[in-house]
């Protein structure tokens, strides 16, 4: 008898966190199927964003960078990044002494390379350098929270050649 409640227990439990995380993914792909594509400037690049957030382009004369972020600039963000095109990155230095530093995986174009994140007080950032086409991409964004990172890293898995 006691197995048999155990049996039952164990098999509940697991039904339990396949369902979380079926919810889960519903919510991030009902997340992902409300963006809109936006062209990133003439980088002959899209992205996928929130009906309320915009591109916005600034640059020089050997790079572009193109800030994700709402539309109403009057608006603090939960979450924002941008896109650093060009052919001399930098990575950002976490913006405090006592950041934890971490890294992960995500979907970025056609590969998916290591993300540099830093947990900051009440701030979370990524960042990520690639290769593509002979120029350097610099992705990056910022979260309020691990739910709002998410929402970044998801726009970025939306990035594509136009």
């Amino acid at each position: 008898m006691k197995r048999f409640l155990l049996f039952i227990l164990l098999a509940t439990s697991v039904f339990s966190c396949k369902n979380d995380d079926k919810k889960q993914d519903n919510n991030n792909n009902a997340f992902v199927r409300s963006l809109k594509e936006n062209k990133v400037g003439n980088s002959g690049l899209t992205v996928s964003l929130p009906a309320d957030y915009t591109v916005r382009e600034k640059g020089g004369e050997d790079f572009k960078v193109y800030y994700l972020m709402p539309a109403d600039t009057t608006i603090l963000p939960a979450f924002a990044g941008g896109i650093y095109i060009g052919v001399s990155p930098s990575e950002f230095p976490p913006n405090g002494s006592n950041c934890k530093t971490d890294s992960l995986k995500s979907k970025l174009l056609d590969g998916e390379p290591q993300w540099k994140k830093f947990s900051c007080d009440s701030s979370l950032f990524i960042q990520t350098i690639i290769d593509h086409n002979n120029t350097k991409i610099h992705a990056f964004g910022k979260g309020k929270t691990e739910a709002d990172l998410k929402k970044v890293l998801d726009i970025y898995s939306t990035l594509k050649k136009s």
